[in-house]
Formats: structure tokens, C-alpha cells, sequence
């Protein structure tokens, strides 16, 4: 048993795993497992897990593999294998700031009522920024504030484990994008959720549209299209409804979000161009 289970799911990253795990291991806050899922990779990565494991027995891990699912099927493999009270995700390619469970664990504990956290992050990119701009205190985050504004990326994100086997809520296998923004709203319908302003995460490309499963946006929107859809489809579990009218406004605001980041994808592009040129 322990308090945080830390999932990190894998399909070879051998290049950017080791980021992910110095950063676990240099937390301040170690009452934690590491849980590694091993999605197909095809490369050497799982080889390199196993040499990171060895070198480090100071640290709880577990390693499991399966066949190639997506990061869907990859974190409920992880969450059922988990110990610890809280789950604390962290993609293969991003990385913590060493404080960063001490703070999120410590506000949930003297917070009972909230069932999800994120906080702000750091973009790493030529240089390095906030993505928002307070950078202390908190703020709660809502169900319908959630539908609007996508507040919470998945490395910053960590849950109470009891809602995944008591209220049966998982990610959504086989879809590979969105999934986790619809986890997240399944959460915020039954639990409150809080954003901390401290950057507590660092993310080594921009969030949409550069490379990993959310470059195509085209397929993005279609996920988050049909995240609407479901939700809407779930009106009859919650007291937190969307009514036809807000599921109309919201897909219209879907489709102006990706209009949004086309053309700054397309900005960066010419950005990086630029600055390579």
C-alpha cells in the first residue's frame, strides 16, 4: 500500500522515458509506486525500463505489458494494478518539478471534497513559459466550466482511486484521443475538481497539433465531437445536465476551437520555419 501511484504508459519512448522517471524519482513526496505499462512497443524502450528498474531498487515498480491498445487501455491496465490512494498520471514524454506531489497530495488531503486535480505547466520549447498566468493559489474547476475550456492536461492530472471502482468510471478504450478530457468530465459531473496555479509540469511540445496522437487534428475534433455526444447520451446519470441547446452551442464552439488551433499550428510552423531558415 501506499499513497500515489504514478502511471506512466509507454509505446517506445526510449528517448523521452528516462525525462519522465528522473522526474519521479527526484520527488520530495516517495510514498509512491511507479506503474509502467509497456503498450507494444516494438522498439528497445521496454529494455530500457527494465536496466532503469535495477539501477534504481530504491524505488517501488511495477512493469506490465500487453498488446498494443492505446493510452486508453494502457492506464485502466495500470489503475488495476494501483495500491496507492491517489492515481498521478504522467505521459511518457513529460516530465514534474520535484515538488510537485507534495503539493497536489497535501491540497487534496486538507481538501476532501475534490476529487480531481490539475495545475498549471511549463511549455519547453526554444524557451520556456507558463500556460497561465497566475502562478499561485487555486480555483475550482466545475463540469460545465470543463465542457468550455479544457483546464486540465493529462501529466498534471491526479484522481482519488475510490472513483474509479466505486463509481466504475474509466478511460474509454479504443479511443485514442479525447479520451482523456472525457474522463476527466465523467469526473467533474459527480466530484469537484480544482486547478493549481503553480506549474507543476513540464510539456516538451505544444499541446496540439505538433506530434503524439494529438497532431491530427482533424481526428481530434472527431473525438472531442463524439465526447459530446456521449456526455450528452449520459444527461440521465447526473444532475448536471447538457441540454439540447448547450450540446448545439458546444459543437459549435468545437468546431471554432479547432479552427483555432489550425491556424496556430500553422503560425508555429512558420514560426519554426522562420527561426531554422
Amino acid at each position: 500500500m501506499c499513497m500515489v501511484s504514478v502511471i506512466i504508459p509507454y509505446f517506445n519512448r526510449g528517448d523521452t522515458l528516462p525525462r519522465a522517471l528522473d522526474s519521479v524519482r527526484a520527488q520530495s513526496y516517495q510514498d509512491l509506486e511507479i506503474i509502467l505499462v509497456n503498450d507494444g512497443s516494438t522498439d528497445q524502450t521496454s529494455q530500457l525500463v527494465e536496466a532503469y528498474i535495477q539501477d534504481h531498487p530504491e524505488l517501488h515498480f511495477k512493469h506490465l505489458w500487453q498488446k498494443n491498445s492505446g493510452p486508453s487501455g494502457a492506464r485502466n491496465n495500470a489503475i488495476r494494478h494501483a495500491t496507492g490512494r491517489y492515481i498521478a498520471c504522467l505521459d511518457s514524454d513529460d516530465a514534474w518539478e520535484p515538488q510537485k506531489l507534495a503539493i497536489q497530495i497535501d491540497f487534496m488531503e486538507r481538501n476532501s471534497e475534490v476529487g480531481i486535480t490539475g495545475t498549471n505547466y511549463y511549455i519547453v520549447k526554444e524557451h520556456q513559459w507558463h500556460k497561465y498566468n497566475n502562478v499561485t493559489g487555486s480555483v475550482e474547476v466545475g463540469f460545465y466550466r470543463v465542457l468550455f475550456k479544457s483546464l486540465y492536461l493529462t501529466s498534471t492530472v491526479i484522481m482519488r482511486t475510490d472513483i474509479f471502482r466505486r463509481d466504475n468510471i474509466w478511460f474509454q478504450e479504443g479511443k485514442n484521443q479525447g479520451e482523456d478530457l472525457l474522463l476527466f468530465l465523467q469526473i467533474l459531473r459527480k466530484y469537484k475538481g480544482a486547478l493549481l496555479y503553480q506549474p507543476l509540469a513540464s510539456y516538451f511540445k505544444f499541446e496540439y497539433g505538433e506530434e503524439g496522437l494529438t497532431s491530427d487534428l482533424g481526428k481530434l475534433l472527431a473525438n472531442e465531437l463524439d465526447n459530446l455526444k456521449l456526455l450528452y447520451a449520459e444527461n440521465e446519470l447526473s444532475e448536471k445536465k447538457i441540454s439540447y441547446g448547450l450540446f448545439i452551442l458546444l459543437n459549435i464552439y468545437t468546431y471554432l476551437k479547432h479552427d483555432k488551433r489550425v491556424l496556430l499550428n500553422t503560425w508555429h510552423k512558420i514560426q519554426s520555419s522562420n527561426a531554422s531558415g
